[in-house]
């Protein structure tokens, strides 16, 4: 049995990083052949701080009479999951050209915290959907618990599947050099107009 707890956490963990990449590979796609600056931006540093800041506050919400130890273990964990991925992705979002602070801004306060909580949330469920089904086969759980799983599993996917979708909206709005270039020379000839 144990064996099988095993076989099904590999399977959730492969499951799991095969979504999180088909969700941000098409902004490393553009990323990878383009060279872009790396360029901050306040929308990317309103984004941390608005994922760091919710964070927290479940943290604090969820251990409000527990120790102070157990909240700060968990506020240092939150940093560095959600912190590495963010400054991954800025560098990435910069290579790929992508300038609009709206986009970058639904990238990385929306798409990388539910890809990163996705992909717990797939383990997770890997795991306990089997478990689940074989209790409900056994008569030991309800019907209805079964339907819950499944109606779950069916959320899950649906929301990283819209999610990987949001994902291919921002790579669209990535500029190309040549875009970029045509800008610059647009603007260095009204300089030159008006001056």
């Amino acid at each position: 049995m144990e064996g099988l707890f095993v076989l099904l956490f590999i399977w959730g963990v492969v499951l799991a990083v095969w979504t999180a990449i088909w969700i941000l590979q098409p902004v490393a796609r553009k990323a990878k052949p383009r060279k872009h600056s790396r360029q901050f931006t306040l929308a990317d540093f309103l984004a941390l701080f608005l994922v760091l800041q919710l964070w927290m506050a479940l943290v604090h919400a969820m251990f409000a009479d527990g120790t102070g130890e157990a909240r700060g273990l968990l506020d240092v964990c939150g940093w560095i999951v959600l912190g590495l991925p963010w400054w991954v992705c800025v560098q990435m979002l910069s290579r790929a050209g992508v300038r609009t602070a709206w986009r970058r801004g639904v990238f990385l306060a929306i798409v990388l915290p539910i890809t990163v909580a996705g992909t717990f949330a797939v383990v997770a469920y890997t795991v306990t959907l089997p478990i689940v089904l074989f209790e409900t086969l056994s008569r030991q759980l309800r019907f209805e618990r079964l339907l819950l799983m499944l109606g779950a599993g069916v959320f899950l996917f649906g929301i990283l599947h819209a999610t990987g979708r949001v994902s291919r909206w921002v790579a669209a709005g990535a500029e190309t050099e040549v875009e970029r270039a045509g800008k610059t020379d647009v603007n260095q000839d009204v300089a030159r107009t008006a001056g």
